[in-house]
């Protein structure tokens, strides 16, 4: 299939790394079109519905896609997670031979953190082709009734993520929401030394931990580790994570990763070399101490990193691999 003889549109939101990959897009269609029904999140009703009636909430994100597919009358749709439209709607486009992909970052089983979507289920069968991260979810799809699925390797937005270091007074910085082993090992390490410290998420204030703060907006989170030594990163448990976004966010902003080791994470980076792998309490101690006491390694580790993320993991040179996927199944 030749997609520069086609219309793409993308439903999608207008911020963030999935925005990236909507631009990043651009070059491989004659004409992408845009979908994005975020503004429904930020008004008054769509907030209420979103809270206390989901399901006519959704009614509302499915009528303002069906809306701009009308209107633009597209050769290819991508949805870019899509848990809030309804599976007739996957279905209609599908009907009309209109190829469909999908591109699902979040575990569609994740039950522990709430965002299991009835309606995105119902439409897995409709997609021609699905991205995943998780490579133990392939079965799972399958199951479900995909018909293509492919690993959905995540990147980092080049053009806002910063890497422009300041004076660097943060021993880390650690980015994301409470769970309990991520929380407990940090709050035993941080019990047991001094270290100057920020960590960034939702719920952290039950852990009774100085230095925890909200979370930040995409675009502050672009300078969060600018006067950061260290960029600690875990994976959720709850959605069986092998990588995040963080996993190349951190190396992007020039910063020395510290990471839970997976099989993800492994291939991507060479390990005391380009990042730092822990895989235990003790490990993530004694390598965090250690590197504060080397910080010429912690400077050589992040400009490797630094380079090998900037060549191979943004959001541009990932979308080149999946379009590689699609035009093998379209």
């Amino acid at each position: 299939m030749n997609l520069k003889d086609k219309t793409l549109l993308y439903i999608g939101p207008d911020s963030g790394n999935s925005y990236s990959r909507y631009l990043a897009l651009q070059s491989y269609f004659k004409k992408t079109e845009l979908a994005s029904y975020r503004h429904l999140y930020k008004n008054l009703k769509g907030r209420v519905l979103h809270k206390f009636a989901k399901p006519l909430f959704y009614k509302q994100c499915t009528a303002f896609a069906r809306q701009r597919f009308d209107a633009v009358k597209p050769d290819i749709v991508w949805v870019e997670m899509g848990r809030e439209l309804n599976a007739e709607l996957i279905e209609h486009i599908s009907s009309l031979g209109i190829p469909l992909i999908n591109t699902y970052s979040d575990s569609f089983t994740d039950t522990t953190s709430k965002k299991v979507s009835k309606e995105y289920n119902q439409s897995i069968p409709y997609y021609d082709a699905i991205f995943t991260p998780r490579q133990s979810d392939f079965e799972l799809y399958k199951q479900h009734g995909a018909k293509e699925v492919f690993k959905f390797w995540k990147g980092y937005d080049s053009t806002s993520i910063s890497n422009h270091k300041e004076d660097l007074n943060l021993d880390f910085v650690f980015a994301g929401h409470l769970e309990e082993y991520r929380g407990n090992l940090l709050k035993n390490v941080i019990n047991k030394n001094d270290f100057n410290y920020k960590i960034y998420g939702h719920n952290w204030e039950s852990m009774k931990l100085e230095n925890t703060h909200p979370s930040t907006s995409f675009e502050a989170y672009a300078t969060l580790y600018k006067n950061a030594k260290i960029g600690v990163n875990f994976f959720s448990q709850w959605a069986n994570d092998t990588q995040n976004s963080r996993l190349f966010e951190i190396p992007g902003s020039r910063t020395f990763l510290f990471t839970e080791y997976s099989v993800d994470a492994e291939a991507c980076f060479k390990e005391g070399e380009e990042a730092e792998f822990f895989r235990s309490e003790e490990e993530f101690s004694d390598k965090l101490k250690f590197y504060l006491k080397n910080e010429d390694k912690i400077k050589k580790i992040a400009d490797a990193g630094y380079k090998v993320t900037s060549e191979k993991y943004t959001n541009s040179a990932r979308i080149e691999q999946m379009i590689s996927n699609i035009k093998a199944v379209l």
